[in-house]
């Protein structure tokens, strides 16, 4: 899950994709290069948090609950990484962080079940829900 609104503005206890956002602002701000964290080989699927919550508004019966919400858009930790380092404008610094491993590798929920069940979704673009981020923790962030 990514997107706006996250209150936990502390860059190391963020999900990984709000997390990136706000290191990478804090690097441009101290005119540093942005380095991601662990070896960017994991590979992860990003769902928007505004997509989220329309599904449980308009699509999930809450006696269903709890759900995973799978998005087919999946990518690597290093692609995250440069999309985040293009989207805030820094440099993105030697990665990975020699000293940071990845645990998991692949983290990809299969979404043909959960479209069988509520149907195709229409995700926000990941572009559109990336710069989306950006601006807000540009606004309230660290």
């Amino acid at each position: 899950l990514y997107g706006p609104g996250d209150q936990r503005l502390d860059p190391h206890r963020q999900h990984a994709a709000n997390g990136m956002v706000m290191r990478a602002l804090i690097a441009r701000k101290a005119g540093v290069p942005f380095t991601a964290m662990g070896s960017g080989g994991a590979v992860r699927s990003w769902a928007y948090v505004d997509d989220v919550a329309k599904l449980l508004v308009t699509k999930l019966d809450p006696q269903t609950w709890p759900v995973n919400v799978p998005h087919s858009h999946s990518t690597s930790m290093a692609r995250l990484a440069a999309d985040v380092a293009t989207a805030v404008g820094v440099e993105l610094g030697p990665t990975p962080a020699p000293d940071l491993v990845a645990v998991a590798d692949h983290k990809v929920i299969d979404d043909w079940g959960f479209q069988m069940r509520h149907g195709e979704q229409a995700w926000t673009p990941w572009q559109v829900g990336l710069q989306a981020t950006v601006r807000w923790y540009e606004e309230h962030g660290p």
